[in-house]
């Protein structure tokens, strides 16, 4: 079994999987804008979350560490993922047409502040809370017997174990 510790997400590690948000960072950050007024800041990103009509859902997820031995993904539709609060961790893997074997599969880390849209296609799975049982926030365009597709990771599972992260 593989044994994962999600890595920070970023711009450029990500790209291969979506785009990244992180409406938190002190610095200019892409497609995010920034205003403030009387006892409040704002940031929010400059297009469309996903690129069709979504529906918001909320996962209340298990903690890490967690054995996970299978993955979706999505034709139809992008993905946007968001915590609701606690730091979380999933799993991708490429877009391809066969399920991802376990020497596909990186781990990351989202931070509260933090939003990935995942391309369509792009391997995923759940998430997970970092510090004990979490919520998550998703955007996707979703309906009654929407095309999911759920796959076994090939030689899997793969355990997705929480990061070292400093209080």
């Amino acid at each position: 079994m593989i044994i994962l510790t999600p890595e920070a997400v970023d711009e450029r590690t990500f790209q291969p999987y979506g785009t990244v948000y992180d409406l938190m960072a002190d610095s200019p950050a892409h497609n995010v804008i920034k205003s403030a007024g009387d006892g409040y800041r704002d940031s929010f990103i400059a297009n469309a979350l996903i690129d069709r009509p979504g529906s918001l859902g909320m996962t209340s997820a298990s903690p890490l560490p967690y054995n996970i031995g299978r993955m979706e993904r999505h034709l139809h539709t992008q993905e946007a993922m968001m915590c609701a609060g606690e730091p979380i961790a999933f799993l991708v893997a490429p877009a391809m047409t066969e399920p991802p074997a376990a020497a596909d599969v990186r781990a990351f880390l989202l931070m509260p502040g933090q939003v990935v849209v995942l391309h369509r296609g792009t391997w995923h799975s759940a998430a997970y809370g970092i510090h004990g049982p979490a919520s998550y926030y998703w955007m996707a365009e979703a309906y009654d017997e929407e095309p999911t597709i759920w796959k076994p990771i090939e030689m899997g599972p793969v355990q997705l174990v929480p990061p070292l992260l400093e209080e």
